[in-house]
């Protein structure tokens, strides 16, 4: 029996899959990929489906694994500096949430995930496609991955040859992609303060997510739509792509079931009970030709199609 994938995606979209299996610990991951590869059976990954835009004829070919939280506790070492005074590298679950092991992080009196509070998804997807805020990418911390491929099966490879980059990596291309990350090693350092200033520093970033995102029980939403723009100049931040967007009027734009938020012009809402995949790419469409067309501008998307668009190595 096919399942729908919008009841797995956070913009709330999205048609059948061929079958979707739910995991939460590695060994079982292992074993329903074995089994399908054998087979010849296609199949994806999928977390908290927070940056997916899945198409409304779905992907019925296709079997989806669903990596779920584990019932198990978060764990962080006791003793977290490693070898010369660096931190030491702890696996995590891939289908952690990212925003629960955010929290765990600051109560720990660990720094380096206080930036991705409020993030949803999960940290298998935060690491693929190197999730970021406020100037950070999961990257600064990700010491390596576990991951499965039909070629080399479970395997271990560091963060020096992921191929990071801004809101990118090589987990979402081939040779390494179609693959399941699976664990996450993540290098976090013990904070001077302990939890206080984290737990402060996480209050506040709540607090703004809360005054400029919207309700994700009301709508649907996956976010940031585009990418931010590169720097203007060496060393600099990058260019929010919300500037140029709220400047060709964004924010009242509307195709079908399928909106600007108006607190922020580069996250698309949907109405949950009207919206279509088809209003999503059709918004997003009239969007970036009229930032082309008024500033000369290529907008790039940052939430990933489904069926995943052809890739090069």
């Amino acid at each position: 029996m096919s399942t729908l994938l919008k009841d797995h995606t956070t913009f709330r979209l999205g048609g059948p899959c061929r079958e979707l299996r739910t995991v939460r610990s590695t060994d079982a991951a292992v074993r329903i990929l074995e089994r399908w590869t054998a087979t010849g059976r296609p199949w994806l990954p999928l977390g908290g489906g927070s940056n997916l835009l899945v198409d409304d004829e779905g992907l019925p070919g296709h079997s989806i694994l669903h990596l779920a939280p584990s019932p198990l506790p978060l764990a962080f070492p006791e003793h977290p500096d490693g070898e010369g005074g660096s931190p030491a590298s702890h696996p995590f679950w891939a289908g952690t949430s990212l925003d629960a092991l955010a929290a765990a992080a600051c109560a720990a009196g660990l720094a380096g995930l206080e930036d991705f509070s409020g993030i949803p998804g999960t940290l298998g997807g935060a690491a693929c496609g190197n999730a970021g805020a406020f100037g950070h990418s999961l990257s600064d911390v990700v010491a390596a991955v576990d991951l499965w491929t039909p070629a080399r099966g479970l395997h271990t490879l560091p963060a020096a040859a992921l191929g990071y980059a801004y809101r990118s990596s090589a987990l979402q291309r081939p040779p390494l992609f179609p693959c399941a990350v699976l664990r996450v090693h993540l290098a976090l350092v013990p904070s001077p303060g302990g939890p206080a200033p984290l737990l402060a520093r996480r209050a506040e970033i709540l607090a703004l997510r809360a005054a400029k995102h919207p309700d994700t029980a009301q709508v649907g939403t996956a976010g940031s739509y585009f990418k931010n723009l590169p720097p203007a100049e060496p060393g600099g931040r990058r260019q929010p792509a919300g500037a140029l967007l709220d400047a060709i009027g964004a924010k009242s734009m509307r195709v079908g079931g399928a909106y600007v938020f108006p607190k922020h012009a580069n996250i698309f809402v949907t109405d949950p009970a009207t919206a279509t995949a088809a209003d999503v790419h059709a918004l997003a469409d009239r969007l970036s030709s009229a930032v082309l067309d008024r500033f000369g501008i290529s907008l790039v998307p940052e939430v990933r199609p489904w069926p995943p668009a052809p890739t090069k190595g």
